[in-house]
């Protein structure tokens, strides 16, 4: 990517190498470098952190790598520290995870073990200074009793945030962003999900699409894109009451200043 072309949309969340998009990546980043849209992959497991740094090393900008294990992996697959260690000092690597709890997925006798992997992610972020990218479903108190062990020590996003304001708030509290997803598309403006949004400060937050899931409407229930983060602030600015080149702008700057620590 053209290293003086600004992005007008940035993709938080994605995971462009997932085996979704084994035939097509680059077309793929190719479409979305053609939005003007920049991007981090996000590894579940070793292998597709890998995968995520390989693709983020093909490219001089707009694309990076978060590494980590996923916490629905922790039961059928070794946590292999020394390794993650080793992939988190790469330099395109800008984020620690998809890490945390869920409780949705995994039986309550797994929670211990999730919770010792996470704080092992935890380490690493705090050893590398990088953000964490954090995965919560079903669980957003055991998580924010943890990160507030560590607060004014941390930061990070909460990945794909579906909870109330009233827990946002608290997670706002310890530093965090919130990050939010297609979902906002499919949610009524009742909802205490979009009662979130309204209560998120401007620069407090971060756009994703966690593709391949979670196409945004109105591309519902299809393969999702990179490229389609533009519907999600489309949906943001109008729960918001703003222009889409405001949450635009803001969504871009508030993802390089946690990620890539600098200013666009």
């Amino acid at each position: 990517m053209n290293r003086q072309q600004q992005p007008n949309f940035f993709d938080v969340h994605t995971h462009v190498n997932f085996q979704a998009f084994e035939q097509d990546a680059e077309k793929v980043i190719d479409e979305a470098f053609a939005a003007k849209t920049w991007m981090i992959n996000v590894g579940t497991q070793h292998a597709t952190s890998h995968r995520a740094l390989d693709l983020a090393q093909k490219y001089d900008e707009g694309v990076w790598a978060s590494v980590g294990l996923h916490p629905t992996h922790v039961e059928k697959n070794y946590f292999n520290e020394q390794a993650f260690r080793k992939l988190a000092k790469e330099p395109k690597v800008v984020a620690i995870g998809e890490t945390g709890l869920d409780y949705f997925r995994l039986e309550k006798n797994s929670h211990k073990l999730q919770e010792i992997i996470f704080r092992k992610h935890i380490d690493i972020a705090l050893e590398t200074q990088k953000p964490l990218m954090v995965h919560c479903r079903d669980a957003y108190e055991d998580l924010y009793a943890i990160l507030k062990e560590y607060q004014g020590k941390l930061r990070g996003i909460i990945h794909c945030y579906v909870g109330t304001p009233e827990m946002g708030k608290k997670f706002l509290e310890l530093g965090f962003f919130l990050s939010f997803t297609g979902i906002i598309t499919f949610r009524k403006n009742n909802d205490p999900l979009i009662e979130a949004v309204k209560m998120t400060p401007l620069d407090r937050f971060t756009l994703e699409t966690d593709a391949p899931y979670l196409a945004p409407v109105p591309h519902r229930g299809k393969r999702n894109l990179p490229v389609y983060v533009r519907h999600v602030a489309e949906r943001f600015a109008d729960i918001k009451g703003v222009t889409l080149e405001e949450i635009a702008q803001a969504s871009v700057q508030n993802a390089c200043a946690m990620f890539i620590g600098k200013k666009v």
